[in-house]
C-alpha cells in the first residue's frame, strides 16, 4: 500500500503524510519513499493532534489512553504517558 501511495504521490508531483504512525521496523526501505513521509514517533503537540469527541488529547486515534483535555495543552510534554514515544 505505501507503494502504491508513493507511486500516485510521484505521479500527481505532490508530497503526502502518513497520519499513522508506523514502526520503520516493519517497512523493507523506508528510504525509498521520497514523496511519502512515513512518521515513526508521537507526533501530538508538535506535528498533529488528535482530540477525542470528549475533548481529550491522545498520542493517536487508536490509542485508548486519554492525556490531558484540549484546554491543558501546556501540559501536554509532561504527561508521563506521552514521554513513553
Amino acid at each position: 500500500m505505501l507503494d502504491i501511495a508513493e507511486e500516485v504521490l510521484r505521479q500527481a508531483g505532490r508530497l503526502g503524510h502518513i497520519g499513522t504512525e508506523i514502526p520503520y521496523c516493519i517497512i523493507k526501505n523506508p528510504e525509498k519513499y521520497k514523496h511519502l513521509f512515513i512518521s515513526n514517533k508521537w507526533a501530538a503537540g508538535k506535528e498533529m493532534i488528535v482530540v477525542d469527541p470528549s475533548g481529550y488529547i491522545k498520542v493517536c486515534n487508536h490509542s485508548p489512553v486519554r492525556l490531558i483535555k484540549y484546554n491543558e495543552l501546556s501540559k501536554l510534554k509532561d504527561h508521563p504517558y506521552g514521554q513513553n514515544f
